[in-house]
């Protein structure tokens, strides 16, 4: 794992402490975190100029304080419409799951991992959430 690139991660919601913590812990996981309270401080910083093109993925809480967390993600998914939008959580019904992919969520992650695990977990679902390129011979 050494010779991974860092992965940039932009946390959103009331997880992201305790989430910046757990992938933190261990330096050997070869990431880099910042936090914001709402997605709408996410597209504030896209609209104002500032580059979310270094950010691998979007890490969302689905419990924010907005009044509804999926719209919260449908406007993430609209102004950042090749970003992967990850769901951290410790427990969603599967009906919301559900609910969730259909308004841009690119994957889910169960915050009972350990840092190792959840590190593997968002990895998988980035590259998941991307098209695959072909290139022709």
């Amino acid at each position: 794992m050494g010779s991974e690139r860092k992965l940039r991660l932009l946390l959103v919601g009331d997880c992201a402490p305790l989430l910046e913590a757990v992938l933190l812990q261990k330096s050997d996981l070869h990431v880099a975190v910042e936090k914001v309270a709402l997605p709408a401080d996410v597209i504030a910083i896209f609209r104002r100029g500032d580059s979310l093109a270094d950010f691998d993925a979007v890490v969302v809480d689905p419990a924010f304080r907005e009044a509804d967390a999926f719209d919260g993600i449908s406007a993430l998914r609209q102004a950042l419409p090749s970003m992967p939008i990850i769901v951290v959580t410790d427990s969603l019904p599967r009906r919301r799951i559900m609910e969730a992919r259909q308004h841009g969520a690119a994957g889910f992650i169960t915050t009972k991992l350990r840092a190792a695990a959840l590190m593997k977990a968002i990895r998988l679902a980035i590259i998941s959430a991307k098209p695959p390129v072909f290139r022709l011979p």
